[in-house]
């Protein structure tokens, strides 16, 4: 089973998250505090994660591309959440791998979700 990691400092959008990616049959691991984010990469191993960019104490942007910059995460798809329409060079510039701009509908989420899983998985774990 594929293995998401949700990151956003708003609890209802993480408990929204993993309601949606669970019904879809992901094992969903959700964090309101992302200075946790990389000791749950390393225990959880997601094959996924889905990231705000606008947490409060911390830029979303940021901890994408310090994700992206450990060896053993540049295969691991990001998906960026965001309310700011401008964000799309965080593709390039942060290595995301794709944005979802809020609101957004089920489907953007689990489309993108399976898409980007369906890519990577020759890098199984």
């Amino acid at each position: 089973m594929k293995r998401i990691l949700c990151v956003d400092d708003n609890q209802n959008l993480l408990d929204i998250y993993e309601i949606i990616l669970v019904a879809e049959g992901y094992t969903v691991m959700t964090s309101i505090f992302p200075e946790n984010m990389f000791k749950l990469i390393s225990e959880f191993e997601p094959h996924l994660i889905i990231l705000d960019i606008n947490m409060n104490e911390i830029n979303g942007l940021d901890v994408c591309k310090e994700v992206k910059s450990y060896i053993n995460n540049k295969n691991t798809p990001v998906i960026i959440i965001s309310s700011d329409e401008s964000i799309h060079t965080a593709i390039c510039d942060f290595n995301a791998t794709a944005i979802i701009l809020k609101p957004f509908e089920i489907n953007d989420l689990t489309s993108a979700v399976k898409l980007h899983l369906s890519q990577t998985s020759t890098f199984s774990r």
